[in-house]
């Protein structure tokens, strides 16, 4: 599904497209499917369980809460730049396969945000107040990820690691730096470094 998908895209794309990719019967594929959305239904969930599981190894480390959000960003990143087609999946064509994926897509994205509030028990203390944090931090990470793969940019997606960091750190009420080496200053497009500015200079704060 995510090499049908990414060829064709959610609209186009049709069960003679993905039994092609997979080398089945048209017969094997209704034998677990009831049609393409319900089949598109099955592997993103299957893609974000892939995700989440990499972005908790890296939160996982006994660090503190900057480098945690770092480990896990760059593990995310990491998987979703190996494979460029699970990362279109997620964060392009399932904005355009039905409001029941959209549905699932943002609890999804509030699963990733309660695993970034699970280390910071400041946030953690407001479930009232974090619960809609979490939609509205990791709204952007997924709006900025999705962007950046349209541009064709996927291959890239590391690079947003600092911006992310950042982004993620300043609802979070975290004002550690987060260090950016010079070659990944250089590798930044102007565009993307010019975000980065306009985002280091209107960094949110929880409570605002």
């Amino acid at each position: 599904m995510p090499q049908a998908v990414a060829e064709r895209g959610y609209g186009a794309m049709s069960v003679a497209d993905v039994v092609r990719a997979a080398g089945v019967s048209r017969n094997a594929f209704y034998d677990n499917f009831a049609d393409k959305h319900d089949c598109f239904a099955a592997a993103f969930e299957a893609c974000h369980e892939l995700l989440l599981e990499a972005v908790t190894r890296g939160c996982q480390r006994t660090a503190p809460l900057d480098e945690r959000v770092g480990a896990g960003l760059g593990a995310g990143l990491d998987l979703l730049t190996e494979e460029p087609e699970v990362a279109r999946l997620l964060f392009v064509e399932s904005l355009a396969a039905g409001a029941d994926i959209a549905l699932r897509h943002h609890e999804w994205l509030r699963r990733y945000g309660a695993l970034l509030r699970d280390a910071a028990p400041r946030v953690a203390a407001r479930p009232g107040e974090a619960a809609e944090l979490d939609a509205i931090v990791l709204g952007g990470v997924a709006s900025r990820l999705g962007g950046e793969i349209l541009r064709g940019g996927g291959a890239q997606l590391r690079l947003l690691i600092p911006s992310l960091s950042r982004y993620v750190l300043a609802f979070y009420e975290v004002d550690h730096p987060v260090p950016v080496g010079e070659d990944e200053k250089a590798q930044l497009e102007p565009q993307q470094a010019g975000e980065s500015e306009a985002l280091r200079g209107q960094r949110p704060r929880a409570g605002t």
